[in-house]
């Protein structure tokens, strides 16, 4: 377990190293992290007890609060938002139509799209804004009490490192349950007439809960910043449940009852459940000219073949050479965009991505110092470079880097300047 939830710093991670502490943000609402009946979640996120490198688990938080007309995609990219708790309001809370409480439908869809733009972006959702993360039915009331988790969510919930809430009453007086779910979803909890309350989107990498009351004062969080009843036991789990997917990506199935980051736990021998992999991985990254960057590092749950690597461009500016025009690929001249991206695996300075075989890149310079190259339609201001891969290479499960070609070749690059952030989507669908 101790490689799922964070009671031990996680050894050699690129993602999580040592001392790193991941930004939460929220709106305030009725029923938010920080105001309202939610208002304690924010002072025991900031007990250094509990979070950060001595506390129970041991990665911090910091917090940023939003108001709902400051929430875009790209403020949440800028902010460095790596956890989005939706606020309730009090229309929320009792079921009113999605969109019509505390955020808008284009306030959700901004959450969304940062959302699946990385598995490092994870959203905490409650009432009907599930409905703003794919196939979802609303949420009814009517829970029945008590809930319970499930064997899998037992896996945090009852053996975290805040102890055991795998059982309690729901408080409130809407009481909320999930109808409709996605083939996706993992259920962690139900009530007790098996109707699932909280489950993990493995696609948005995300949590979701029937009733926000799960986690207020309402339904037994507890005043200030200490962690004593049930409900501050699931809340201290739940969030280093959060830690642990941000920093190890989300399981690839269901079946992750005694270690969630073993990645390939098969099926218990009763089912007949068969589990594929997805054909599509999105991630966000940072490269930098002189040197890897942290931010460069993604990780694959599972192995894919590409038949297509879609790379878009998002902020920054790329120099081959201190005294150049910033590039969105690489290296610009006379109208000519040469991509200098590619792709390695974590720790070595192969290129993997793209080959010269690919359909439609063309090598410009290969050789010891630089890998550059066109691609058939990309020009200096082009929103995006798909390399045409038809499944040429084969990714494994595991990590992988975007970088500069010449910080890989090490080779006189010392001159180079900028970092620039794409968004990088394999797809062999």
């Amino acid at each position: 377990m101790s490689s799922f939830l964070p009671e031990d710093l996680y050894p050699d991670s690129a993602n999580c190293p040592a001392g790193r502490v991941l930004t939460v943000c929220w709106n305030p609402s009725d029923y938010s992290l920080g105001q309202g009946m939610g208002a304690p979640g924010k002072l025991k996120l900031e007990n250094p007890s509990y979070f950060g490198p001595s506390g129970t688990s041991k990665y911090g938080f910091t917090l940023k609060s939003f108001q709902p007309s400051e929430i875009t995609k790209q403020r949440l990219i800028d902010e460095g938002c790596d956890i989005y708790q939706i606020g309730v309001a009090e229309h929320d809370a009792s079921g009113y139509a999605f969109g019509g409480g505390a955020l808008n439908t284009a306030q959700v869809s901004e959450i969304e799209q940062w959302a699946a733009m990385s598995s490092e972006h994870t959203v905490l959702s409650f009432q009907n804004y599930v409905q703003g993360f794919g196939g979802y039915g609303g949420a009814v009331s009517g829970a029945s009490n008590p809930m319970t988790a499930t064997q899998l969510g037992d896996s945090f919930i009852k053996g975290g490192p805040f102890g055991d809430a795998s059982t309690f009453s729901q408080g409130g007086g809407w009481k909320g349950v999930l109808t409709t779910l996605p083939a996706d979803t993992c259920v962690l909890m139900n009530d007790a007439a098996n109707r699932p309350v909280i489950v993990l989107d493995r696609n948005y990498n995300s949590v979701f809960f029937s009733d926000v009351d799960i986690i207020t004062q309402l339904g037994g969080l507890t005043e200030g910043s200490s962690i004593s009843s049930t409900n501050d036991r699931l809340f201290g789990n739940l969030y280093s449940f959060l830690t642990g997917i941000l920093c190890n990506g989300p399981p690839v199935d269901c079946y992750f009852y005694e270690d969630p980051f073993e990645m390939c736990n098969p099926p218990p021998a009763t089912t007949t459940t068969t589990t594929t992999a997805a054909c599509e991985y999105t991630f966000e990254v940072t490269v930098d000219t002189l040197n890897r960057h942290a931010g460069s590092h993604f990780l694959l749950p599972s192995s894919i073949s590409p038949t297509a690597v879609e790379i878009t461009y998002l902020s920054g500016g790329l120099k081959a050479n201190g005294g150049y025009s910033p590039s969105r690929w690489g290296y610009d001249h006379d109208g000519i965009s040469e991509g200098m991206l590619v792709i390695t695996s974590t720790g070595s300075n192969s290129v993997l991505m793209p080959l010269d075989s690919f359909g439609n890149v063309n090598p410009a310079a290969h050789d010891y110092q630089t890998y550059r190259y066109t691609v058939t339609g990309v020009g200096p201001s082009s929103a995006s470079m798909t390399w045409e891969s038809a499944g040429q290479v084969t990714l494994a499960a595991g990590d992988y880097d975007l970088r500069y070609s010449e910080e890989v070749f090490d080779y006189m690059h010392g001159d180079n300047e900028g970092q620039a952030t794409y968004r990088v989507t394999l797809s062999e669908c």
